[in-house]
């Protein structure tokens, strides 16, 4: 029979640790779709940005010439009726040479850089039109013939200034998009670290526990009602811990999953553990961070283990004040200072490091010791759903916050 569990329990453990691994997979993925979205969106609105620029700015020049040309005598041959007709030529040429500049491939090919393509395009276009001016436009019959050499050259400059203005006023264009875009790629990738980073620290679990546990259901191989009794309330919990967990799970849910781990260590440690849960009944309604008392729990038996008289005791009291929720983990037993003996200190740390990317500084952890208990309280915004991140809100939350406005804009005892 025990050897039936314990085949289960393998079972149990490659399903669990694949769901979790996709589970895994699939939450990052959901942020860096989202963030990926806000980038879609970014270039979609550049794109509309520049269409407006294009078209406004060789609507400006033709006004600017037709309006030089009504003012001053003498200029209707440099500008006049036939510059709309130059204009709208140069505005679909440029067009053109602005797709061809944000073709790299392309320019790699001609061997030149974006300032040379344009640069080279804008030189070529203003003396075609210059020499369309001075031969095609009269033969065609729309503007009168020049009368000089100082008329071909006025025409030329006059071209050559328009699209050396429509050159620089795109570069300096180009120059904002692509500091927005290099500022939204970071954005990106640091949701992305922060979001790896909780799943890091949410899934983090002492690999002790298993073997300690298996130990357990051997221990009592002898009672095969305590056997189920026992195996069961392991694959619960390791359902529970190895599941596609949210960010911000019901407080209940984790409490039941801390009834199947004092189960699983009564079993082990039978007379010399005692362990109380204390819990408000409108706190399991509150939403936090998943695995917020688990690991206080772990180490509480852990540390409390070496360090306290038989029987060792451990308390977890639940209670709300002041509109936050209180929870506080208690052992028997010696504070085991981080770098010391079996203390690494990675079980606060992880926690703060949650905490504060969940909640900034809204939330905190404290920890103390006397009179022969350990005690660690941990105290976080009481709230019934997301918690509000206004003031105190989600590191990653804000930062896909962040992305979207720029894109609108162009758990511990001694352990």
């Amino acid at each position: 029979m025990i050897q039936r569990v314990l085949a289960v329990l393998r079972c149990l453990l490659k399903r669990a640790d694949w769901r979790h691994s996709c589970g895994g997979t699939c939450a990052a993925e959901e942020g860096c779709v989202t963030v990926k979205t806000q980038l879609t969106h970014s270039g979609s609105h550049q794109s509309r940005c520049f269409w407006l620029f294009h078209g406004a700015y060789w609507l400006g020049t033709v006004a600017v010439c037709e309006l030089f040309a009504a003012v001053v005598p003498g200029t209707a041959a440099v500008t006049g009726p036939a510059f709309a007709v130059r204009a709208a030529v140069a505005c679909g040429a440029t067009a053109g040479l602005r797709m061809l500049s944000l073709r790299q491939d392309w320019a790699q090919r001609l061997g030149l850089s974006r300032f040379g393509v344009l640069a080279g395009g804008c030189t070529c276009l203003a003396v075609t039109l210059a020499v369309s001016r001075q031969h095609l436009e009269p033969a065609i019959g729309i503007a009168p013939p020049l009368t000089g050499p100082g008329q071909a050259a006025a025409v030329l400059v006059v071209m050559t200034a328009s699209l050396i203005g429509w050159m620089l006023s795109y570069l300096t264009f180009r120059v904002i998009n692509d500091h927005d875009a290099a500022r939204l790629g970071a954005l990106e990738a640091q949701a992305m670290a922060d979001r790896h980073e909780l799943e890091f620290l949410r899934a983090t679990m002492d690999p002790h526990f298993v073997c300690n546990a298996l130990t357990a259901v051997m221990a009592v191989k002898h009672d095969p009602d305590e056997v189920e009794r026992i195996s069961q309330a392991l694959a619960d919990y390791l359902r529970f811990r190895l599941r596609p967990a949210a960010e911000l799970e019901p407080l209940g849910r984790e409490l039941d999953a801390v009834d199947d781990y004092i189960a699983i260590q009564d079993a082990r440690f039978g007379e010399d553990l005692i362990c109380t849960v204390a819990c408000e009944r409108q706190a399991r309604q509150l939403v936090v961070p998943s695995m917020l008392i688990q690991p206080l729990l772990e180490n509480a038996v852990k540390y409390g283990a070496d360090t306290s008289p038989r029987p060792l005791r451990v308390d977890v009291r639940v209670s709300l004040r002041d509109q936050m929720l209180h929870i506080e983990v208690a052992n028997t037993g010696q504070w085991v200072r981080p770098g010391s003996g079996n203390g690494s200190g990675l079980g606060l740390r992880a926690l703060r490091k949650r905490l504060q990317m969940l909640y900034g500084d809204a939330a905190w952890v404290s920890s103390r010791d006397g009179h022969g208990w350990v005690r660690v309280e941990v105290a976080v915004p009481a709230v019934a759903g997301r918690p509000p991140f206004a003031g105190s809100r989600s590191r990653v939350a804000a930062r896909s916050e962040t992305v979207a406005a720029a894109s609108s804009a162009n758990g511990v005892v001694a352990g």
